[in-house]
């Protein structure tokens, strides 16, 4: 059993009830998930991150949810569930930018030919 395998389970009985939103408090978390929360929880807004490397994003990520607020001051956090839209979306923005950066590493390469040109 992963460490945040109830607070998945959570996240996913909210999305068969089709919860758009859901703003949580910590100590929610802490008794959804029946463990106290790290202290880079309460330190950190990295710690939230829609970012799959982290273990506790799997437990939103994974079921279509993601991360849009975090209040450590009040101890929240909101998160909503991801259309398929936004999910294209992020797709298509993700794509476009990987594009930007090929056209900004070929512009690289370019200039680097021509200073090897130069030293030869």
């Amino acid at each position: 059993m992963g460490k945040f395998d109830n607070l998945k389970t959570y996240f996913e009985q909210q999305k068969k009830k089709k919860i758009q939103t859901l703003k949580m408090s910590f100590t929610d978390i802490e008794k959804i998930n029946g463990s106290k929360l790290e202290d880079s929880a309460h330190n950190y807004d990295p710690y939230w991150a829609n970012d799959k490397t982290h273990s506790i994003a799997k437990a939103w990520m994974n079921v279509g949810y993601k991360m849009v607020k975090i209040d450590r001051n009040q101890k929240y956090v909101t998160f909503e569930l991801a259309t398929p839209a936004a999910i294209k979306n992020n797709e298509t923005d993700f794509k476009h930018e990987l594009q930007n950066i090929l056209i900004e590493m070929e512009s690289i390469i370019d200039k680097v030919k021509k200073i090897i040109v130069k030293i030869n």
